[in-house]
């Protein structure tokens, strides 16, 4: 019987969020067409691998074990943005506010929230026994995160927008990924626009 590949998806709200403004009015990432394009993508991926730590998941279907979507405190965003976040639990992610946040000259701001999304992950991608990450994020404070990951044999993936100044990918977390998937050549497959 074959072995699945369990994939854990995390999502950084903030870089999401940012990420999405540089779509246009109207237009934004549907959640569910999204998850599809990971497994085909991570699906073409294996097969067209060559690493000794992918073999022997070579005809394994993927599975998504889980999807969570971090952010600040609600009561830091001030926005109203209910259809967004129940389309989050439409699709099946799992959503964490940061319990960090403190006052500073421009309101609310988080705190140590990159440490705390990088320990949740670390402790859901064992306790799922997950074998890939998807790192929704841009930020270079994930780095150990990844460290780790890969010390105890997980891969991770991260997402790369080009043509989005909001939304970069760091380079140096760039090198530590197993791969990167590059958002703008496919945004045909799950980018959308609103029918309003």
């Amino acid at each position: 019987m074959l072995i699945p590949i369990r994939i854990l998806v995390v999502y950084d709200g903030g870089f999401h969020n940012a990420a999405n403004s540089c779509l246009g009015k109207g237009r934004y990432v549907d959640f569910d067409k999204f998850h599809s394009f990971l497994i085909e993508n991570i699906s073409n991926k294996i097969l067209g691998s060559s690493a000794s730590s992918i073999s022997p998941f070579l005809n394994s279907p993927l599975l998504l074990v889980d999807k969570i979507w971090f952010e600040g405190p609600l009561s830091s965003r001030g926005d109203s943005r209910e259809s967004f976040y129940v389309a989050l639990r439409l699709s099946g992610i799992r959503e964490i506010y940061s319990p960090y946040f403190g006052q500073s000259e421009r309101g609310v701001t988080e705190k140590a929230v990159d440490v705390w999304v990088a320990l949740e992950t670390y402790e859901t991608a064992l306790t799922t026994q997950a074998h890939i990450v998807v790192l929704v994020t841009g930020d270079a404070d994930f780095i150990p995160l990844v460290r780790k990951l890969k010390a105890r044999g997980v891969l991770t993936v991260g997402i790369k927008w080009k043509n989005c100044s909001k939304a970069q990918l760091n380079e140096r977390l760039e090198k530590e990924l197993w791969y990167v998937i590059d958002m703008d050549e496919n945004m045909d497959k799950f980018v959308v626009s609103s029918s309003k």
